[in-house]
């Protein structure tokens, strides 16, 4: 079996295990995203690998990756472009995008007013959610609320969300209310407890080892979102743990050559993973 049918078989999976999800109650939201994956997914995974990587060299690459796996989401950090993607140009990646992926934006230097007009521009207002790692952007101190801003909604770090509806330690007055919780501050008792406060949860895996291990502790937290830099190989867990076992057996092609470098130990390991 190839990898273009081996990926179909995936989708296949995965799309049946959310139809069987689909009567799941979720909380309900003014700021409804775009649905890439019908029926959409209980919990939606967002690619947040680190580049470059090895076949994925630049932003746009990666965003390609995302929709040939289909992906629903993808990060896009602005702020730590590397010098081997000169020509990355967001307007291009936006319409890319546009009706086909979501995109977590960390806006980095980037003034949030011209990123709102560009997504705007683009039709992308319900496909965007801007991360505030800090509560409030830097270089936008006296941005103003988040009406300001109507083609954006935002995130934040657990740390920095507003506790109540008269915080104001954020900066922006953000609607929907989003929040980024690190692997260990994710629980399900803390995960219910934002979001009975109103707040869709982003559970974030990245920046340390991922392992069956941890992918199973966040799915059981029951977040709208997990943030992985493996993305393949957690819908990969996920399809292994959900199917039934299949009756004939699969072998990928050269270990795993569209995620790691082929015929090498990465390859063979990825493969495992998968």
């Amino acid at each position: 079996m190839n990898s273009l049918a081996l990926r179909r078989l995936i989708l296949r999976v995965l799309n049946l295990i959310a139809v069987l999800a689909a009567s799941t109650p979720r909380p309900a939201s003014a700021f409804d995203f775009l649905s890439p994956v019908h029926p959409a997914w209980p919990i939606q995974v967002i690619s947040g690998a680190t580049l470059p990587k090895p076949g994925i060299p630049t932003v746009r690459a990666h965003l390609q990756r995302c929709l040939e796996d289909g992906l629903p989401w993808a990060r896009l950090d602005l702020g730590s472009l590397s010098p081997s993607d000169p020509d990355f140009d967001l307007p291009a990646c936006l319409e890319l995008a546009r009706g086909r992926l979501n995109l977590l934006i960390d806006p980095g230097p980037t003034e949030l007013a011209a990123l709102d007009a560009a997504v705007a521009k683009a039709g992308m207002r319900q496909q965007v959610l801007v991360l505030l790692a800090s509560g409030g952007n830097t270089n936008t101190p006296a941005a103003g609320p988040a009406s300001h801003f109507p083609a954006l909604a935002f995130v934040t770090d657990a740390d920095h969300a507003p506790s109540s509806a008269t915080d104001t330690r954020s900066s922006l007055e953000t609607q929907p209310r989003s929040v980024r919780l690190a692997a260990p501050q994710a629980t399900p008792e803390s995960v219910t407890a934002w979001r009975q406060r109103g707040f869709r949860i982003v559970v974030d895996l990245t920046g340390k080892p991922e392992s069956e291990e941890t992918w199973r502790h966040a799915t059981a937290t029951g977040p709208d979102w997990i943030l992985s830099a493996h993305p393949e190989a957690l819908l990969a867990w996920h399809v292994a743990r959900s199917a039934t076992r299949p009756s004939v057996r699969m072998a990928l092609h050269r270990g795993a050559g569209r995620y790691a470098p082929e015929n090498t130990l990465p390859a063979f390991s990825t493969a495992l993973q998968l």
